[in-house]
């Protein structure tokens, strides 16, 4: 199985695909942003005066519309590109940004179901013009509103309905 983890910045999203990684069989090696830090800096690094990939990737908060919108285009003209290059490692695309692009994923069988991370109650949503998703666009809405302890409870009780194994409880 394959997921894609969606959400607005900073609502959790990398937490939730981490914990996939250490507790279920599922491969995570990196997020949508970690893939495209070369290809966005070949494009805005001499602008904001970045000395390598890992210095624009961190900085990609300040400058998530670029970031979606270099993305994007790089995605053309099927909307899949990054995502197909990053199926080698991952069974969890975390990231994904744009309608379009998740529609896509899903009908090229590139994804299988994907999860909405809201975390509104506690961390103000990002600005549409870098994420073009909605929470009503994905299968599933995770919510991470509270404690992490009950998110994970969550979590395991959604990887039980989807017949994903977990880990014991310790």
């Amino acid at each position: 199985m394959r997921l894609a983890i969606c959400g607005h910045g900073q609502h959790g999203k990398g937490t939730v695909a981490e914990w996939l990684r250490d507790n279920t069989p599922l491969r995570y090696h990196q997020s949508t942003s970690e893939a495209a830090s070369e290809l966005v800096f070949s494009q805005i690094g001499a602008k904001y005066g970045y000395a390598d990939p890992a210095s624009c990737f961190a900085d990609r908060r300040n400058h998530r519309p670029e970031w979606a919108e270099i993305i994007w285009r790089h995605n053309q003209p099927d909307g899949v590109t990054l995502y197909e290059d990053m199926l080698g490692k991952n069974d969890i695309l975390e990231g994904i940004r744009q309608a379009d692009e998740l529609k896509a994923c899903r009908r090229l069988g590139i994804v299988d179901w994907s999860i909405w991370v809201d975390a509104a109650a506690r961390v103000p949503a990002e600005g549409s013009n870098s994420c073009k998703l909605r929470a009503s666009d994905c299968d599933a809405v995770l919510n991470n509103n509270h404690e992490f302890d009950r998110t994970i409870l969550l979590l395991r009780m959604m990887c039980i309905d989807l017949g994903i194994p977990t880990k014991p409880w310790l």
